[in-house]
């Protein structure tokens, strides 16, 4: 008589010593640690990667179509192989009423020199300053830019000029025409003659028109030279138009 019997299946056998449950997850605990501690030390070493890259090597991407936030071969060499160190100054003025584009305009000037500065950093020193304001600042720098023999010879002939007209002409000039006006006014007073009288009033039409043309060219001299940036070209030119106009008379 035949029986049939079922096969044995073929269990696993249990690991001898199972880790129990507070071990997994001290291990899986062990685990996320090391792999944040690792992204962390990964993000400091690209962090500084990038500082270096930036300080060292002044890299910059230009996405502009035309090109406006870069410079040209030319100028990098020029700027990197500079024979000393330079200083760029900026004195776009500041004030409290002011167009929207002006603070567009003064923010370009400034990244332009942050754009020189960054091709040699150790060569070229920038600066900004508002000349509405900051009157020490201006005051140097005008004595630093006078002091610069490129500069000097073209600052002392319009100094020597207008230090004479101030000098000279300011107070010996104005008393005599004054003084002029009032022996043309005792001589008309005096005139009988009305032809006399006409003549001595034209000629003191002239010293009037003398007179004012010379009050108000002192006065443009003055405002020339106490502007944020002293207009040495422009009081020049006031001096010499009032000295063709005395020549033509």
């Amino acid at each position: 008589m035949a029986v049939a019997t079922q096969p044995k299946k073929n269990t696993p056998s249990a690991p001898a010593n199972p880790p129990t449950r507070n071990e997994d997850f001290q291990g899986r605990h062990l685990l996320i640690g090391a792999n944040v501690l690792f992204s962390v030390l990964m993000a400091v070493a690209i962090v500084g990667i990038i500082q270096w890259g930036a300080y060292y090597k002044s890299a910059k991407a230009d996405l502009t179509d035309q090109g406006v936030n870069s410079l040209t071969p030319g100028t990098e060499r020029l700027i990197g192989d500079l024979p000393g160190n330079i200083r760029l100054t900026s004195t776009y003025f500041e004030t409290d009423i002011e167009e929207a584009d002006q603070s567009k305009y003064r923010t370009k000037i400034q990244d332009l020199l942050a754009l020189y500065q960054n091709v040699n950093k150790s060569m070229v020193e920038v600066e900004h300053f508002n000349p509405l304001r900051d009157h020490a600042e201006r005051e140097k720098l005008l004595t630093r830019v006078r002091k610069l023999e490129k500069y000097a010879s073209q600052f002392q002939p319009h100094e020597e000029l207008i230090g004479r007209f101030q000098s000279e002409l300011v107070a010996s000039t104005g008393t005599h025409i004054q003084t002029e006006l009032e022996r043309i006014f005792a001589l008309t007073d005096a005139a009988t003659d009305d032809d006399d009288k006409d003549e001595l009033g034209q000629i003191q039409l002239v010293l009037e028109r003398w007179q004012r043309e010379f009050t108000m060219t002192a006065q443009d001299v003055d405002d020339a030279l106490n502007t944020p940036q002293p207009q040495h070209g422009a009081a020049n030119s006031a001096v010499t138009s009032l000295c063709s106009n005395f020549a033509r008379d």
